[in-house]
């Protein structure tokens, strides 16, 4: 009689620790749905909040930033020391007017400007007329 009793309870915890793991299975299963699904509705979000002009308003900063340590490393002969403020865009229709505001501690020339401007107008992908600004 005990050896019935034991094969059973052997049985029925055999079955437990099998649910046990689908449950477990189930749990990973559902939180894998809910990354997915939640990493879409957060890319596809993004991509209509970001849209084309809030992408060249970043790539302006950054260019009008390299341009800047570019001619304060010396490049192109440069003896400049300039710093970097703030960057200013207005979009009219595709074309953006780009103000850049810097502050400088040296006297610029004329050369090291057009580099400044060269620079921006080259590398951004938009239609773009830029002016630059100097705060003492």
């Amino acid at each position: 009689m005990k050896k019935i009793e034991n094969n059973i309870f052997k049985m029925n915890n055999r079955r437990k620790r099998g649910k046990k793991g689908q449950l477990s299975l189930e749990f990973s299963v559902m939180v894998l749905a809910i990354l997915v699904i939640s990493y879409a509705m957060t890319s596809h979000f993004m991509n209509d909040v970001l849209n084309q002009q809030v992408k060249n308003v970043g790539d302006v900063d950054i260019l009008a930033k390299s341009a800047v340590n570019f001619l304060n490393a010396g490049y192109n002969g440069s003896d400049a020391r300039l710093y970097f403020i703030r960057s200013e865009i207005i979009n009219r229709e595709g074309q953006y007017d780009i103000t850049i505001v810097l502050a400088n501690d040296t006297p610029i020339s004329e050369s090291d400007k057009e580099y400044l401007r060269d620079y921006i107008t080259d590398n951004l992908s938009a239609n773009a007329t830029v002016t630059l600004q100097f705060e003492n």
